[in-house]
């Protein structure tokens, strides 16, 4: 297997926070400093690019002075699922619940905190779409 092409300090970590949670990682994907943690379920589709981002299907921890687990998630409603040839730009954050539809760009800086339609570009905190022109 061919090391990925980028930086030699761009490690890609992968966190599981809980014993049934899944990463799933197709086909040729490529991924630069990304960083996944998950407590449910995060999938990436094939020919997608990430680049020092954070995918993040959970809070870690309530608000509460305990610290206990974060209210209201569940594999249903945490999931994250990055469609096909999507790519997904530096210093990006996508966040729990979130779908980014196939053949969609996410700008550089941008917080996704809602589901993106397939075939867009989308930048901003929190992100939004401001060009649909991307469409395959």
């Amino acid at each position: 297997m061919a090391a990925a092409p980028g930086f030699p300090s761009e490690y890609v970590t992968l966190y599981t926070h809980d014993a049934e949670a899944v990463i799933s990682i197709g086909d040729n994907v490529r991924l630069h400093g990304a960083r996944f943690s998950s407590r449910h379920t995060i999938v990436v589709g094939d020919g997608v690019l990430i680049e020092q981002a954070g995918i993040t299907d959970t809070d870690f921890h309530s608000l509460d002075r305990d610290r206990g687990a974060p209210r209201g998630e569940s594999r249903e409603r945490s999931a994250i699922v990055i469609g096909d040839h999507v790519a997904i730009a530096a210093m990006s954050i996508v966040t729990k619940g979130v779908r980014i539809g196939e053949g969609t760009a996410v700008g550089p800086g941008s917080i996704v905190v809602r589901s993106l339609p397939p075939g867009v570009f989308a930048i901003g905190n929190p992100a939004r779409v401001i060009d649909g022109s991307n469409s395959q």
